[in-house]
């Protein structure tokens, strides 16, 4: 599964020092880290009118994506949020299958080589095994591949730091001191 976020924090851009995106990057990444994921990446960068925005992509256990996706929303208001995902159980059993088939290959090739007597006889059933292990081994890797991809979720957030309040403008601003005549 796969939740996209945009996250706009509460804090107003001009207090806590940074507009608070990075505040919310730092609660973020302890989110993640604490429920077993980790962070592929993150970046942070100021936008117009010094708003700082951030976005991290984490993965976290798939058992532990409610939990996750709960704990986001409760960090500051949710812009837009989309879960998804992807099956990929056809494409699991048909590698599964395929692996099967070919490793059947490879134990019957290896038989082939004990009763092979003639060294044109080794090469060319060694030939096979080597073509049939070339299967095998990215078969294993996609399997591999598959079994990581599907025991962990993917959370990409862009955070936001609310914009400041804007303060009305007072005649305070003019200077209290009387000012010089003019030469």
């Amino acid at each position: 599964r796969e939740a996209r976020c945009g996250l706009h924090h509460g804090r107003p851009a001009g207090r806590g020092g940074n507009g608070g995106s990075d505040g919310s990057v730092v609660e973020l990444v302890s989110l993640a880290t604490r429920l077993g994921g980790n962070i592929p990446g993150s970046v942070a960068k100021t936008g117009s009118g010094s708003r700082r925005r951030g976005t991290i992509a984490f993965k976290e256990p798939t058992e532990k994506f409610s939990e996750v996706v709960s704990d986001v929303r409760a960090m500051g208001t949710v812009q837009n949020l989309a879960i998804g995902g992807q099956d990929v159980s056809a494409k699991y059993v048909d590698l599964q299958a395929r692996l099967k088939n070919a490793e059947s290959q490879r134990d019957a090739m290896l038989a082939l080589l004990q009763q092979a007597r003639t060294v044109s006889a080794i090469i060319a059933v060694q030939t096979q095994l080597g073509q049939i292990t070339g299967v095998i081994e990215p078969l294993k890797g996609q399997i591999s591949y598959y079994h990581h991809a599907t025991s962990y979720s993917t959370i990409p957030l862009t955070v936001h730091a609310a914009a400041a309040p804007l303060t009305p403008l007072t005649d305070d601003w003019v200077s209290p001191a009387p000012c010089s005549p003019c030469p």
